[in-house]
């Protein structure tokens, strides 16, 4: 009996240990796949660490001003999204996307963030500017063009520059002040959304310096 009993204990143990591994194989290979199949990339500006911080003291001050409940971005995620290429860009889009990006020619430049919002059609509450940044503008119009005569599909909403902080709120956010962040751009880069990540997670693959024209003209010459 004794003996009998072992072997049923083993048995559950073992059933609980496979049934675990698999269950484990399968959620690997699925997430393998999901992540073989969606390739949800886009242009971004990516913060340096000083103006990543201003921009999360930020957030943090307007959510305790206004506590909305949801889930705030993690301050390893705050971006600005230039230009949306799409939830499935093919390998061969991927690759003409970032000889695109290669071609754009803009020299350094910086704008400043002063105020906190969202958007009417939108839960997502945003850090943006009251003023035109027009560098910001003409990089993203550059980039834009050279994606388009590439052949690459893209998001063709009205570019409103903004850096999401919440992205999911029950209501929106007035207007306010916030005490300005000044953004020293040098680069941007292409960001893949890690596919079923929860909470978001994101994956700098790629990334292009801006140049002075006579530092990028000897870069060429370079090359």
């Amino acid at each position: 009996m004794r003996f009998v009993r072992w072997v049923r204990a083993r048995h559950r143990q073992w059933t609980l240990v496979l049934a675990e591994t698999s269950a484990n194989a399968t959620f690997i290979a699925r997430l393998s796949f999901g992540q073989k199949m969606a390739n949800r990339l886009f242009f971004a500006l990516w913060p340096d660490h000083q103006t990543r911080a201003d921009l999360h003291t930020a957030a943090k001050g307007v959510l305790m001003k206004y506590p909305p409940g949801g889930r705030p971005s993690a301050a390893r995620n705050l971006h600005l999204t230039l230009l949306f290429l799409g939830n499935e860009v093919s390998a061969e889009h991927e690759a003409a996307a970032r000889r695109a990006a290669a071609a754009v020619r803009h020299a350094p430049f910086s704008f400043s963030l002063n105020i906190a919002s969202s958007f009417r059609e939108s839960s997502a509450w945003w850090i943006g500017s009251r003023d035109a940044a027009v560098e910001l503008a003409e990089l993203r119009r550059q980039l834009r063009d050279r994606v388009h005569g590439a052949g690459v599909g893209y998001d063709q909403k009205r570019f409103a520059p903004h850096v999401t902080f919440l992205g999911t709120a029950p209501q929106t956010l007035p207007p306010t002040q916030i005490k300005p962040i000044e953004w020293q751009v040098s680069e941007f880069v292409l960001v893949r959304s890690l596919f079923g990540a929860a909470p978001a997670a994101y994956e700098v693959i790629d990334r292009w310096p801006l140049l002075a024209p006579e530092a990028a003209a000897e870069q060429f010459q370079l090359l």
